[in-house]
């Protein structure tokens, strides 16, 4: 399987969890003029922007090890705004 099918198959994977805890989903590979979002969902009156990493391996890094901090988050979403 390639890249880019491991990464559709773990988008796909994680909008059925997020549907299944109860989470609607607004968007899927939403682009801005700075990258993209996975997913975007909604928890009662709560956005939820999703950035999803899937591995098919833990060779490279396990996927937790790739997010960044929540400030970091924060600010990107400030900015986007």
């Amino acid at each position: 399987m390639n890249t880019k099918r491991v990464g559709d198959r773990g988008e796909e994977m994680a909008a059925d969890f997020l549907e299944r805890k109860g989470l609607r989903i607004l968007a899927r590979k939403y682009r801005t003029p700075i990258g993209e979002i996975d997913l975007i969902a909604q928890e009662g009156k709560t956005l939820v922007f999703v950035e999803v990493k899937t591995r098919r391996t833990a060779r490279c890094g396990s996927p937790a090890w790739l997010c960044l901090n929540i400030n970091s988050i924060s600010w990107n979403i400030k900015w986007c705004i």
